[in-house]
């Protein structure tokens, strides 16, 4: 071989797939979209402008799709034939989450004219794991979709393209490998310096500059009725000067200038710089007694800072502007995030509006709190003797027996609390301080929570205990419906309950024979419901029928794991308050499937944290407390049968299949029963084994029309879930945060005060200014 002859062979190769590479690329065109939309079934979609001439053979399609919200899903494209209406064939396009798609298909001589819609699935991208699915319809803003054809002279074409395809992917693959080797030698704050600065982002978006709406803050004070005052008590003892003086310097910093500051225990060392106090501010001995101290304050709202907590320059304006709006609240609370040792703010603690069963867990109140002075007083004021936990044991005391509008949660970041300043109370404070807040009502029993330092509060059944009425359709559920009935009749210790087996026409004769069988069993009933699948409709039937106090909808692919988990339930469900009651549920890997439902999510609701470890706290540990939700699913929901008859049940009408179980939550929040979700009652769900997956046109389409009835029905609900912070995404499932949230602007809300007039409330407005 001569010298040479080797480059000079690479180098002809090279110049003839450059040579190729200008020919494909010459060869393709544009291709044009009509505006106005055509239809395929019941979905709406676009169709190639009329004149267009598409290339034959293989082509490869490729654009992008405009759409409201993130999506994974598919692209199904038709293949119209000439005076055909439907398509002759329709293929699938994968679409990324930006909506972007490319495939390459092979067009046959017939194929005159093109037609497509796009098939949303909201979530996860792998389509296996997807848990809800969303028609999006084509409409003249779709338009944007961009679609290339390049058309090709037989296979080679492909082939070079797939290729070509592959070297471009051989960087991609041989970084990620090297990363994957590498990753012990990253820093491990590389993910907390990335994490800080997507927070930083985060506040610059929702957060307004003081400085730039001082005008507006100034104007809007000078048209409130009322200027109530905050007595703030920072606790100092054993604090170093510059903890207190960044908290001093942030009380300054506030845009609300009707406040005062009273510093307990403020030790300085002789080397250190004073305290640069004003007029405003008090300093008092770490022995000064604070329930004394407390029952002397001016104002109408006390707040209880650690030395180090800095409160954010709106955040006593903002509460102030909430109470106003809100003149029987005595609670006004915001939300809070942390300090990194540089001083950079970072992990947001973004709270529900008020969660009695959250807070009978842990205080996840937090900071800034501004509790009533007045009521505080009234309930017999600061006890000491409850330790670490005496701010705990008077929040329990001040929203005692309250209703849920006389608390009232402010969608603002209002304080940044260093990382190192956490509050660590007593376990056994925490405790007792529950205990006194049950003292009245015997039973009750307080244990350690799912997480140190957090609370589990069981309630009793009432005597006797109800009968409870487990109501599980099926048809054809074979094996697991087998594994069902037996755990949950082998397992479960309630002393009362009911099986109803809804048979739903099946035809196969091991599932008869089964369900006979167990019809033998004293605790179990079959029933019979002859007509199409209907979930709606087989749980009113059920439910009527039912000689339960207690009604416990279940599917037939769960299994129980615990014997208390119905005691649980039905001791939840019992209470005057509460409407439904749903479960935890996994799936067989042991993931997370339900954790309580978002509503809003995708469109509708999804489910919390779904996807999520075994073990995983979830956010702020939400995954391990009893707690309030928008909603439950009916895979698991326990609920009492006069409450589910006095909303009429479920809507065997218009929601026969999908989403009935939110709407039967949404009616009981209607009434004033809320949801609750526990994690004390624990079951596997095999999700959808009866009915199956959600994959035919026909599934597909009833879904979507579903979907349009609870968009209309309840639209005010949807964007408004009380315990889901707005600034938390409606797009994905795993409470991240939102790309584009709602700016809070305390300015511009718009107050009642035509009837905030009198000659008492212009008193009330001169003593708090006197104050």
């Amino acid at each position: 071989m001569r010298p040479g002859s080797r480059a000079e062979g690479d180098a002809a190769w090279r110049r003839r797939l450059r040579a190729l590479r200008r020919w494909v690329h010459q060869s393709r065109r544009p291709l044009t979209l009509d505006t106005d939309p055509g239809s395929v079934g019941d979905s709406r979609g676009s169709r190639l402008a009329p004149g267009t001439r598409l290339p034959i053979g293989w082509c490869r399609l490729q654009g992008h799709l405009a759409a409201r919200i993130g999506f994974c899903g598919v692209l199904r494209v038709g293949f119209l034939a000439a005076g055909e209406p439907q398509p002759r064939h329709v293929a699938e396009i994968p679409l990324t989450r930006c909506g972007r798609f490319e495939v390459r298909v092979y067009l046959p001589t017939w194929c005159v004219d093109l037609q497509w819609t796009a098939q949303g699935r909201v979530g996860d991208a792998d389509p296996g794991k997807n848990l809800m699915d969303a028609e999006l319809a084509s409409t003249a803003e779709s338009a944007e979709v961009h679609l290339l054809s390049i058309q090709y002279l037989g296979t080679w074409a492909t082939l070079h393209l797939v290729l070509s395809d592959a070297l471009r992917l051989r960087p991609l693959l041989h970084w990620m490998w090297w990363f994957s080797t590498q990753r012990w030698r990253r820093p491990r704050s590389l993910g907390d310096a990335a994490r800080v600065r997507a927070y930083a982002a985060f506040c610059a978006r929702v957060e307004a500059d003081p400085p730039s709406v001082a005008a507006a803050v100034d104007t809007h004070l000078q048209r409130l009725p009322l200027h109530p005052g905050f007595a703030i008590v920072l606790d100092a003892v054993g604090a170093d000067g510059a903890a207190v003086q960044d908290s001093i310097d942030a009380c300054v910093a506030q845009a609300w200038p009707y406040w005062h500051l009273e510093i307990l225990g403020a030790t300085i060392p002789r080397d250190a710089p004073p305290l640069r106090v004003g007029p405003r501010v008090r300093q008092h001995d770490a022995g000064t007694d604070l329930a004394a101290l407390i029952d002397t304050l001016p104002g109408r709202y006390l707040l209880h800072l650690r030395a180090g907590d800095r409160l954010t320059p709106l955040a006593l304006y903002a509460l102030a502007v909430a109470g106003l709006q809100a003149p029987e609240a005595v609670l006004l609370y915001a939300d809070e995030d942390r300090l990194d040792p540089s001083g950079q703010r970072c992990r947001p603690r973004l709270k529900s509006r008020w969660n009695p069963e959250l807070l009978e867990s842990h205080d996840y109140v937090g900071v800034p709190a501004a509790l009533c002075l007045r009521r505080v007083r009234d309930v017999g004021g600061w006890r000491a003797g409850h330790g670490s936990a005496a701010g705990y044991e008077l929040l329990l005391r001040l929203t005692r027996e309250r209703p849920g509008s006389d608390m009232i949660h402010v969608p603002l970041i209002g304080c940044s609390r260093p990382l190192d300043n956490e509050p660590k109370p007593d376990p056994t404070d925490l405790r007792r301080a529950l205990q006194v807040r049950w003292a009245d009502r015997p039973g009750v029993e307080v244990s350690a929570g799912l997480r140190p330092d957090w609370l589990r509060l069981r309630r009793p059944l009432p005597t006797p205990a109800p009968r409870v009425s487990i109501i599980v359709p099926t048809r054809d559920g074979g094996d697991h419906l087998r594994v069902c009935v037996d755990s949950l009749l082998q397992l479960t210790d309630y002393p009362d309950y009911e099986l109803v087996l809804v048979d739903n026409q099946s035809r196969q004769r091991a599932t008869l024979d089964y369900l006979q069988d167990r019809a033998r069993d004293p605790r179990v009933r079959l029933m019979h419901f002859d007509s199409a699948f209907n979930f709606s409709a087989i749980c009113n039937q059920a439910a009527v029928q039912a000689s339960g106090e207690v009604l416990l909808l279940l599917n037939d692919d769960t299994q129980v794991l615990h014997a208390d988990w119905l005691r649980e339930m039905v001791s939840l469900a019992v209470r005057t308050q509460v409407g439904a009651v749903g479960a935890k549920l996994y799936f067989p890997d042991r993931t997370l499937q339900h954790g309580g439902v978002g509503l809003g999510i995708g469109g509708v609701a999804g489910h919390l944290h779904w996807g999520a470890p075994q073990h995983d706290d979830g956010y702020l540990g939400r995954l391990k407390a009893v707690q309030s939700v928008g909603a439950v699913t009916g895979a698991c929901l326990a609920v009492s049968r006069h409450k589910f008859l006095a909303v009429g049940g479920m809507d065997a009408e218009h929601l026969r299949v999908a989403l009935n179980d939110i709407d039967l939550c949404l009616k009981l929040a209607e009434r004033g029963w809320r949801c609750v979700w526990t994690p004390y009652a624990e079951l596997l769900h095999h999700e959808s084994k009866s009915r199956g997956r959600d994959t035919t046109p026909e599934k597909r389409a009833l879904f979507a029309r579903e979907h349009a009835v609870m968009r209309q029905r309840w639209l005010h609900r949807l964007d408004a879930d009380p315990y889901y912070h707005p600034w938390l995404t409606r797009q994905y499932l795993d409470l991240r945060l939102a790309d584009t949230p709602p700016v809070h602007a305390p300015w511009l809300d718009d107050l009642p005060f035509a009837a905030a007039g009198g000659q008492g409330r212009v008193q009330e407005r001169e003593q708090e200014r006197s104050a």
